[in-house]
């Protein structure tokens, strides 16, 4: 006992005289909270997102307002740091400018975890530039940071869940798309009578608009409805109306409701004016009775508008070339009230009516399922006072997923298992041979002496056999298994694609993973690469398991088409957007030997459709799915409502074999589209079949597999177009859909005006070009197998949905009425 209390005092005092050695080096080190020189600037936050608002696993802006207390101007790096899948840390930098004594703000960009609410934080600091060594300093990342400055860590004001959708709105008003937001119970996450929540931001002003595309990529659309100062396109700066271009080339939708007063829209000085339709001024109707759009503005037969107000009526552009000038919508008179220009895969649609007038705005007006799902391309009932909605509020909902195969769609495991299954075999056969069965042999031959020699010579065998074949499976090459995710509008000569990849590098230390930009192309008209590490949506980025060797990477904010990663020779996960000049050759309309006119695919009598359509893709296009889109549904007489039926006249067909490349292999759409080729359903058919496709999704089993992967991934591009959920009765379950990663991607718009539009599915199982420019270390990335959904839109001549007033208006062979 008392030479345990010996050791005991010994030890302890041990301890007491190192603390005290150490005391002098622990104080004087700098804590790690508040590194040397955190002070010098001022870090502020003022806006985590447009309107405060991001959505998790999306790209996301925020604005820091920058205070520097130095004596003279210098370079500073604003970083934002985040975490990826193996525990590394993405440094998104920023090399501004600081000037003492005056205020400034910068936008930072960085995509969020999926795993991310208002109760996380973002570390947010300030270090001093210094140019690198060889550097022509013309970018962030020709900086090397060396001293903190500043540092902060900031929390959000408002997260969205990964499966909301967002509108933003210029303006205080919401112009009746809250609607589109009304959930079935406060905590609910899901819409009321629908399937996805849309949040609408209300108040955003052109100060909030960022000055890169990715801090956009949050929204479906953006509706500019303010005639003030502080939503004035004439202040917009360069860079923003680059970035809202380039979010409109890439799909997003612009919608413009133009003001009675002010012409800010109409001035040559406006730096978004190339975008507008050709159709435009248009000519400005005073006097205008408004209750003559009853049936367009309202579903309540008894509402009173104003009798005296002020209207822009289009006039059609003859000359146009195709999607210059669309009429989407025309009063019962003819007159054009919503035009639209097709811009790459988006659009610019206007808006003559004055969705502000004071009348409308207290009445709430419009009625979203009578006006905006006509030019945003939705469907469904939205009014929460009907007996539908009553029994949808305690409706249960089975949710269905229909993105969530993104995961096992580029996992590459065959190699792995191939090497698990050498190992098992080589130590079975290892421990047989140094075991019992040498053994075994050694006492038949009566040597049991020269065991150990035989134990030493098998471990020697069977280490070269193992070593051996480790090297001939261990991969070589950089290759991606990739889904891909490819669009195209014919003659727009542009292309849009998100990409996500397991890129296997096969090297230790460090390598750039790149998109291509485009040399040759005007700087103006240069897009920005998006590259960024991605986890699955149903992952914990901050609990899971992460390499011990953890390191930090630095990534362009501005820029973010580069980034120079740890690898380990294993796979890093990646989400790649990107758009540019066509790539690949996909689906090109040819034409009809018989056809008359300019038009290479036009509408014949009834459901006929005349053209040709072929394809040069490096495969077989399979499950082709082709929509027509003749035109809208009629306007039914005020009172009455198309209910949940979609808002076009739409006929589907199904291609029973897989369509190969090449000239020779053309479908005419003639065949395709008569009724002795039985390839035809109806949309609701079509729709509520994609609908039961998503995958069930339960707390405690995760995603089951229900419908075909090739069925989900077309659902995804017709997401708004899904048929509506319905409840039968009170306690009934009803299906909910729901995306995760896939926000943007729709072709919901297209709904809205004539079209034909194709999608098909491209399975690679060899080493092909990939159909986006990804690079590793400055060379072409080649495909390690992956699925491509290439989808292909041909705008057809408008024809704006007439007004059937009276029931004996209505025709009895409408292919598709309420």
């Amino acid at each position: 006992m008392n030479r345990l209390y010996r050791i005991s005092s010994v030890r302890l005092l041990m301890l007491l005289l190192g603390a005290s050695l150490l005391a002098p080096w622990i104080a004087s080190a700098p804590a790690q909270d508040a590194p040397a020189g955190v002070g010098e600037i001022d870090l502020r936050v003022e806006r985590f997102g447009p309107g405060n608002v991001c959505r998790q696993g999306e790209w996301a802006g925020l604005y820091v307002a920058v205070d520097d207390r130095g004596l003279e101007q210098r370079e500073i790096i604003l970083r934002l740091q985040g975490r990826d899948a193996d525990g590394d840390r993405p440094l998104y930098d920023t090399v501004v400018t600081s000037n003492p004594g005056t205020r400034q703000a910068f936008w930072l960009y960085t995509r969020l975890p999926f795993r991310f609410d208002q109760s996380d934080t973002l570390a947010v600091s300030a270090w001093a530039a210094e140019a690198s060594r060889g550097s022509d300093q013309s970018g962030a990342l020709a900086y090397r940071a060396t001293r903190q400055l500043a540092y902060a860590e900031i929390r959000p004001s408002r997260v969205l869940a990964k499966t909301e959708s967002m509108i933003g709105v210029l303006g205080p008003w919401h112009f009746g798309l809250g609607a589109y937001g009304i959930a079935a119970q406060a905590s609910s996450d899901y819409a009321l009578t629908g399937h996805e929540l849309t949040r609408i931001i209300t108040g955003l002003e052109h100060a909030e608009i960022p000055h890169r595309y990715q801090g956009l990529v949050q929204f479906d659309a953006l509706v500019w409805g303010a005639a003030r100062r502080e939503a004035d396109p004439l202040r917009l700066s360069t860079d923003q109306a680059r970035a809202i271009r380039e979010w409109v080339t890439r799909g997003g939708h612009l919608i413009v409701v133009l003001p009675t007063v002010g012409q800010e829209w109409l001035s040559n000085a406006n730096p978004l004016a190339d975008l507008l339709p050709s159709s435009m001024p248009g000519e400005l109707r005073e006097g205008f009775d408004l209750n003559e759009l009853v049936a367009l503005l309202s579903r309540d037969a008894d509402v009173r508008l104003p009798t005296s107000a002020s209207v822009r009526v289009f006039e059609a552009d003859k000359g146009a070339p195709l999607g210059a000038a669309v009429r989407v919508l025309e009063g019962p008179d003819g007159a054009c009230l919503v035009t639209r220009r097709i811009v790459g895969a988006g659009a610019v649609s206007v808006i003559g009516i004055d969705l502000s007038e004071p009348a409308l705005v207290s009445a709430g007006l419009p009625d979203p399922d009578q006006f905006w799902h006509r030019v945003l391309g939705r469907r469904g009932v939205l009014d929460p006072d009907t007996p539908l909605a009553r029994r949808a509020v305690n409706a249960s909902r089975t949710r269905r997923s229909f993105d969530a195969d993104i995961p096992n769609e580029i996992a590459k495991s065959g190699r792995a298992y191939v090497g698990v299954l050498l190992g098992f075999v080589v130590f079975a056969l290892y421990w047989v041979v140094a075991g019992p069965g040498g053994f075994g042999l050694l006492a038949r031959a009566k040597k049991k002496q020269h065991a150990w020699v035989a134990f030493v010579a098998a471990i020697g065998v069977f280490t070269a056999i193992a070593w051996t074949g480790a090297t001939l499976i261990r991969p070589k090459r950089v290759e991606a298994v990739h889904l891909t995710f490819l669009h195209e509008v014919h003659a727009q000569g542009v292309q849009r694609a998100r990409t996500w990849a397991s890129v296997l590098i096969p090297s230790y230390g460090d390598a750039t993973i790149s998109l291509a930009g485009e040399p040759d192309a005007p700087a103006s008209q240069r897009m920005t690469g998006l590259v960024s590490p991605w986890e699955p949506p149903a992952s914990d980025v901050i609990t899971q398991a992460s390499f011990p060797d953890n390191r930090a990477y630095r990534v362009d904010a501005r820029s973010p088409n580069e980034m120079r990663v740890p690898t380990r020779s294993t796979v890093k996960q990646i989400r790649a957007d990107w758009s540019g000049a066509p790539r690949w050759n996909t689906i090109e309309a040819l034409r009809d030997p018989g056809q008359i006119g300019d038009a290479l695919i036009s509408l014949g009598e009834g459901r006929v459709v005349y053209g040709r359509l072929a394809h040069a893709l490096p495969g077989d296009l399979e499950d082709v799915t082709i929509l027509i889109v003749r035109r809208q549904e009629w306007i039914p007489r005020p009172g009455v409502t198309i209910g949940d039926s979609p808002v076009s006249v739409v006929n589907a067909y199904r291609l029973t074999a897989a369509w190969a490349a090449g000239e020779a292999n053309a479908l005419s759409l003639e065949s395709v589209t008569s009724r002795e080729a039985g390839l035809q359903s109806t949309f609701e058919t079509f729709a509520e079949r994609l609908l039961k496709s998503g995958k069930l999704v339960t707390a405690d089993l995760g995603p089951a597999r229900s419908g075909s992967v090739s069925d989900r991934f077309t659902a995804v591009l017709l997401f708004p177009q899904l048929a509506p959920p319905t409840f039968n009765s009170n306690t009934a379950t009803a299906d909910l859909a729901q995306r995760s990663e896939t926000h943007g991607l729709d072709l919901g718009h297209w709904f809205t005006q004539p079209c034909v539009i194709v999608i098909g599915h491209l399975t690679q199982t060899e080493s092909k070009e990939l159909p986006v420019p990804l690079e590793v270390n400055g060379r072409p990335a080649q495909s390690g197998g992956g699925r491509t959904v290439v989808s292909w839109v041909y705008p057809l001549p408008d024809a704006p949905p007439e007004y059937k007033l009276m029931p004996s208006e209505i025709d009895d062979d409408e292919p598709s009425s309420p």
